[in-house]
């Protein structure tokens, strides 16, 4: 009897069709875009400076849902309240000579979300870390690493924050299609 050989090919899509099968029996999901209901609107953040690198990604992204946005608190139909902002480093591995070779970007946030129609999103701690190494002959590098991380690390809580919104929004929709 003569055996049949499977090819490299035949063997990978299989593969990757089991892999695909896997993943969406488990509920595995793909993030997929950010849907900001428009009753958010208009929209105010406060607590921080608005040059902060975390309020302009937050302002930039806002604007990207077509919502409005205001300075006016009292005008506001959400109220973004951001609070705490810490950005820090610690050592999480030292060299042979004593010297650190290895650090942690540290970011923390608390922020909360109310709403005009009483809805409001209790206070949440962010918080966020990047390892990095660092070679003492590349000082200048090592810096620049550190400040994308932390750049990274503020897109990410801005993410984070508009995803929180984005249930309360959904949160409020609920509440309004089940009211008598």
């Amino acid at each position: 009897m003569r055996q049949r050989r499977i090819s490299a090919p035949a063997i990978r899509i299989f593969a990757a069709l089991l892999g695909a099968l896997l993943m969406s029996g488990c509920g595995f999901q793909l993030r997929g875009t950010l849907q900001l209901d428009n009753a958010l609107s208009p929209l105010a953040i406060t607590g921080l400076p608005q040059g902060n690198e975390l309020v302009v990604d937050l302002r930039r992204r806002v604007a990207a849902q077509n919502l409005q946005l205001t300075e006016d608190l009292t005008a506001a139909h959400t109220v973004i309240i951001l609070a705490d902002e810490h950005i820090d480093r610690v050592v999480t591995a030292v060299g042979p000579d004593g010297r650190a070779r290895e650090y942690r970007a540290l970011y923390t946030l608390n922020f909360r979300a109310t709403r005009d129609n009483g809805t409001r999103l209790e206070t949440q701690k962010l918080s966020l870390y990047r390892d990095f190494a660092f070679a003492p002959g590349q000082v200048l590098a090592a810096g620049n690493e550190e400040a994308l991380l932390q750049k990274e690390m503020q897109h990410e809580a801005a993410y984070t924050i508009l995803r929180a919104l984005e249930a309360l929004g959904g949160r409020a929709a609920a509440t309004r299609e089940t009211a008598p």
